[in-house]
């Protein structure tokens, strides 16, 4: 007669699969964060709100710093205010909850929190993540409203859905790559059976 195995459970065979764990922990939270913001986000806006004014305001000010007459102010369009940019007392652009960034940021720690890598890491290099893509969505909105001053709508719209929303894609996955490759101590393309490094 020889031992029986012990029997391994679903996760835990999942957890031997580092790959495998990733995809799931980054699908469970991805699906919990949309949750999150349909039924709570949406309705309370307290969070997109304050940030969609702090781009407003923060690019504003970065405007002026290049020697634009810029401010941000808020109008009421349809019962909800909109965070305008303003250059030259003329609106120029204006800011939705959806150009805030907030989700962009969310993906980026989910991919971060479900890579497996060191905790420790995670815990420094999360914050900047964020700030890096705070920084360049902030750029983004400086830019898109002096290419309203020079721009036609075409050309405009063109930048705005496409160019410089692909630059900003372009920098998260750059982020990704950054932790995945390098800094946790894992290679995505060789991700597999045991390699998680996510207690040190």
């Amino acid at each position: 007669m020889t031992a029986t195995e012990p029997k391994v459970g679903f996760i835990a065979k999942l957890k031997q699969n580092t790959l495998y764990w990733f995809l799931l922990q980054a699908i469970v939270m991805y699906v919990g964060y949309q949750a999150f913001d349909k039924f709570y986000l949406e309705k309370d806006r307290t969070i997109n709100a304050a940030l969609t004014k702090n781009i407003a305001e923060v690019s504003a000010a970065g405007l002026r710093t290049l020697g634009y007459d810029s401010y941000a102010a808020q109008k009421f369009f349809f019962g909800q205010a909109n965070d305008l940019i303003y250059i030259n007392a003329t609106p120029s652009v204006y800011i939705e909850d959806g150009c805030n960034g907030l989700i962009l940021m969310a993906f980026f720690v989910i991919f971060i929190i479900a890579y497996p890598g060191p905790i420790l890491k995670k815990l420094w290099y999360i914050p900047f993540g964020i700030a890096v893509v705070y920084t360049i969505n902030v750029i983004r909105c400086m830019v898109l409203a002096v290419n309203v001053m020079s721009m036609s709508k075409e050309a405009f719209d063109f930048n705005h859905k496409y160019l410089y929303s692909t630059l900003l894609y372009i920098c998260i996955f750059g982020l990704w790559m950054l932790w995945a490759n390098k800094l946790s101590g894992n290679n995505f393309s060789q991700l597999g059976v045991g390699n998680n490094n996510d207690t040190k």
